[in-house]
């Protein structure tokens, strides 16, 4: 098909079809089944269909109804800043606001509520995309191009001239390198006419595209510009279907895109989640690692938490963490997607089906690569979460070896890393000094219990 500008354009796998009587039918990928799965959820990869009401919010650039949550609201969103790994452990940069920030424990003996409140989970990554590589610095005279640039890019952008649009998108590719030129080149007129070249049949093209568009949205403000000019669908496209290096820095803008509060609900919406979970099982290593940070910031939304589940991404993602092929730094990202999925019972429950529990205690293990020092403490959030209610765990974890490794994690592991470890040493230790949980009389009770303080209603999860 051909664009307006000329060149040729190959379309996506979409999420739905055109029938004869004008409906439109949605097209289902096959779920992924795991044995007695009678209890879980449907693990549906369905696509949904984009929502009229959002659709006019966001061409009329109004608010979204479902704003960011407080777990959202401070969340750190420069992409100037990196993880310091000099700066003194116990507080991170990028945890200010977040649920998950870092909490010291009091003196004494924890309270039971304290021992599964797990409000610490810092961001401990670059938060710029992987497939970003900054430019050589360039100085400018002005700080905004002069408006004659603009437009003369736009126009040189839907050509006739495929020679020229393809000059006119490295063109654009090289002042995107150029900080000072971001604002002024990331407008409405230019990303009209660039996201058309994101399905470009010629490789270059695409991919010089895709670059600038990571360039652009590499600026905070320019993030929910970008989304309310219609570039997430092109991105989901490139996901499916680009060149290897394409879905690279695909993945590396919906990674930038995700860090901004405002985009996480449209996104969602828009189905990005599922073509990042597909990249995940099959994609570039460095696509891997932009696409499971793009999910961990997508998931800080309850909603997209439920997104991922039904997406059929814990098992590719459990798969992943307990590879021995998995480079250790992307070990680390996966754990923290994890996380977020184990705070609701849907992923709580996908989890415990898999038999999760063994693989997350042997990740306790501390490992002299560099790169792998901060598995043992996200592994250990993991078990802090899933062991909530959960009565079979304690007997899972002792069984698994757990109590070494987390004795050696209170020795020498990292500051925070060390909380989590005596929170789970806390938590096994509590249950061991009570009531046989073998004894069926005593389920029984504390299960009563449990229900008359949940108002009556029945935690099947306990069992």
């Amino acid at each position: 098909m051909k664009s307006k500008g000329g060149s040729q354009r190959i379309s996506g796998n979409s999420g739905s079809h055109q029938d004869k009587d004008g409906s439109k039918t949605s097209v289902t990928r096959p779920g992924m089944h795991f044995k007695s799965s009678s209890s879980l959820p449907p693990l549906d990869r369905s696509t949904e269909t984009f929502e009229p009401e959002m659709q006019r919010r966001l061409r009329n650039n109004l608010p979204m109804q479902d704003g960011p949550t407080d777990s959202l609201r401070d969340v750190e969103t420069d992409l100037g800043k990196s993880y310091d790994r000099s700066r003194p452990a116990g507080r991170s940069r990028y945890s200010r606001g977040n649920p998950m920030i870092n909490s010291e424990l009091d003196s004494g003996e924890p309270s039971r509520d304290a021992l599964y409140d797990l409000r610490e989970f810092p961001f401990h990554f670059a938060t710029k995309p992987s497939s970003y590589v900054p430019s050589e610095p360039q100085h400018s005279n002005s700080s905004s191009s002069p408006p004659h640039t603009s437009g003369s890019l736009a126009k040189k952008l839907t050509s006739m001239s495929e020679e020229e649009q393809e000059r006119a998108v490295a063109e654009l590719l090289q002042l995107s390198r150029v900080p000072e030129k971001r604002l002024s080149l990331c407008s409405k007129d230019i990303l009209e006419a660039l996201l058309p070249h994101l399905e470009s049949t010629n490789m270059n093209v695409q991919v010089n595209s895709i670059k600038a568009l990571v360039n652009f949205s590499i600026e905070k403000s320019n993030k929910v510009v970008i989304l309310r000019a219609g570039a997430v669908p092109f991105i989901v496209k490139v996901l499916e279907n680009g060149c290897p290096e394409a879905q690279e820095h695909a993945a590396g803008a919906a990674f930038s895109l995700a860090l901004s509060d405002e985009n996480k609900s449209p996104m969602g919406v828009l189905n990005i989640i599922p073509a990042l979970i597909n990249l995940l099982d099959s994609g570039p290593i460095r696509a891997r690692e932009d696409a499971t940070m793009a999910l961990y910031n997508l998931s800080l939304l309850h909603t997209n938490k439920s997104k991922l589940v039904k997406g059929g991404a814990i098992p590719i993602l459990f798969n992943l963490a307990q590879s021995k092929e998995t480079r250790p730094d992307l070990v680390s990202r996966v754990l923290m997607v994890l996380a977020n999925a184990a705070s609701i019972p849907e992923g709580k429950a996908v989890l415990t089906q898999l038999n999760a529990i063994p693989a997350l205690v042997r990740l306790l293990a501390i490992k002299s690569d560099r790169h792998a020092d901060m598995i043992p403490e996200q592994a250990a959030a993991v078990l802090i979460l899933l062991s909530k209610d959960y009565l079979r765990f304690v007997s899972i974890v002792v069984k698994a070896g757990a109590e070494e490794l987390l004795t050696a994690m209170v020795e020498n592991g990292t500051t925070r890393g060390r909380e989590k470890a005596s929170r789970l040493l806390a938590i096994i230790k509590e249950s061991l000094s009570e009531p046989d949980e073998s004894d069926e009389n005593s389920v029984l009770s504390r299960q009563y219990m449990r229900m008359k303080a949940e108002g009556g209603m029945m935690n099947s999860s306990a069992f």
